[in-house]
């Protein structure tokens, strides 16, 4: 009698959202793998609760701080020369997260790159493909950016990627688009028998938020995702008849809804340009891969919809990799944010005071993030707060200090410019607007559902966990360990 493990990545998911249809029967095949199984009350993902660094936590067991993914848009300015790193960014950017090309030969339409997929090649830890290949084991990925270790990485094909464009154009269902994956699944292992591990991640999920918000998801899981996982579970349970069969359920993220009357807080890369031309950087840009970043003098990065991380060349040196004089290059532009926000002087006519929640920032690339603070009129050196201390009295941030300290790593922004979230202010476009967001430290997009079902598992709760628990977990039914992982197998059996 074989084990096989079907890990199911639901992008976006709200975690009341699911666990709401589990309980009141809608949701028919989750009700059963919930009723056989275990779920984590308060599953916490990653900061910043985003779609590629939190995956990237989900398929390794580790913080962004290990990994090396540290945001969907993010610059690693050691290289030579300095690369920014933009996954999911548009059509291009996402394609090259797939290991394609939008043209060129031998298929001229979506050619495979084969250069291993711009996420996989960023990774610095082995995922949880990797660790099973080394241990003997089988593994399959369906329609995920992260793919590498797989026996079979089984991207969308491209009358998928035509679907897509329907959706992403025209407005078509999501569901248009991820209707062949588990159908694609059925076909792969009909052709090349069932792995140890299957892994099919339904991406859309947070798409359809996007666009219709948070009260959009149960009918996508209700009646889209949950159908899809019962034909699913069908077939092998008639293909592997005597298997064991454990199902590994979760998200990347969870969402919340922005009301469009509050379309005038959302803000842009070029909202974030007048405080850095005033202390001096002029030559400022987003932050995309295919962009030339050795002219400019500063990149605003848009990876999640709560802030924007700030990277500062070091001007004097003409090098994104050298040292910044903290005192003379990054307090006044620190102070400067803090300006704009209470509408001081010379930002006496900016157009969104109170859009800040807090600024991050540390004095040299290896130490800690702390949050900056200063008081009216915002000159001077201002102070560094610790964490814990920050964060002392506000319970309604989860696990900040642990998931703040995630992000530490050379490489990370200079300063990351928090939004005040509770008041609606957020990244977002007018003209291409989307009610759906996430990104921040509170609950709605930072809890996600986690559940673990199958023979021997013991049924109930458990109190509480973090992403970094989901991949070793999975693994461990298996009995593969994942000895790079910063997290630790959950104590799932009886």
């Amino acid at each position: 009698m074989a084990r096989r493990v079907i890990m199911v990545g639901i992008d976006g998911c709200h975690q009341q959202t699911l666990y709401g249809l589990i309980d009141s029967g809608e949701a028919r095949f989750l009700r059963g793998a919930a009723d056989n199984g275990v779920r984590v009350d308060r599953a916490v993902t990653m900061f910043p609760s985003t779609t590629v660094p939190c995956c990237s936590t989900l398929y390794t067991g580790c913080w962004l701080r290990s990994h090396g993914v540290l945001n969907n848009e993010w610059i690693d300015r050691f290289a030579a020369p300095p690369r920014p790193r933009s996954y999911i960014a548009g059509l291009h950017y996402a394609l090259a997260s797939m290991d394609r090309r939008l043209f060129g030969m031998p298929s001229v339409f979506l050619p495979d790159a084969r250069t291993g997929g711009s996420v996989n090649n960023d990774l610095l830890k082995p995922t949880v493909y990797e660790e099973l290949a080394r241990a003997g084991k089988t593994a399959y990925t369906f329609f995920h950016y992260i793919g590498r270790g797989a026996a079979r990485w089984v991207r969308p094909a491209r009358t998928d990627m035509v679907r897509f464009a329907l959706c992403e154009q025209y407005h078509r269902p999501f569901q248009t688009y991820e209707k062949m994956m588990v159908t694609r699944a059925i076909q792969n292992i009909k052709k090349f028998g069932m792995p140890d591990l299957l892994s099919i991640y339904f991406g859309c999920n947070d798409g359809h938020s996007h666009r219709h918000g948070v009260e959009g998801q149960a009918e996508y899981q209700r009646d889209f995702i949950d159908p899809e996982l019962a034909r699913l579970h069908a077939f092998i349970s008639q293909r592997c008849p005597d298997d064991e069969l454990f199902y590994c359920i979760t998200a990347d993220h969870g969402q919340i809804t922005f009301p469009k009357e509050h379309l005038v807080r959302c803000m842009w890369a070029d909202d974030f340009y007048a405080p850095l031309r005033e202390a001096g950087y002029e030559a400022l840009d987003e932050c995309r891969s295919d962009k030339d970043i050795a002219p400019l003098d500063a990149v605003v990065a848009l990876g999640h919809g709560a802030g924007a991380h700030i990277y500062l060349k070091n001007r004097d040196a003409g090098d994104w990799a050298a040292p910044l004089d903290f005192d003379r290059r990054v307090v006044p532009v620190l102070n400067n944010f803090l300006k704009a926000n209470a509408q001081r002087a010379p930002f006496s006519e900016w157009t969104r005071p109170g859009y800040l929640d807090f600024l991050l920032t540390r004095r040299a690339f290896d130490e800690p993030y702390r949050v900056f603070a200063n008081d009216p009129p915002f000159e001077g050196a201002g102070r560094l707060v610790e964490l814990e201390d920050f964060f002392a009295d506000k319970p309604e941030y989860l696990k900040p200090v642990e998931r703040l300290r995630g992000i530490d790593h050379p490489k990370g922004p200079d300063i990351i410019v928090m939004l005040n979230y509770r008041n609606w202010f957020n990244i977002n476009q007018p003209e291409g607007w989307h009610p759906g967001q996430h990104g921040a430290l509170f609950e709605q997009d930072s809890l996600v559902p986690m559940i673990f079902s199958g023979p021997g598992v013991k049924r109930g709760r458990i109190p509480e966990a973090l992403t970094i628990n989901f991949a070793p977990t999975a693994a461990s039914i298996l009995g593969v360990a994942m000895p790079s992982a910063d997290g630790a197998p959950l104590d799932i059996f009886e």
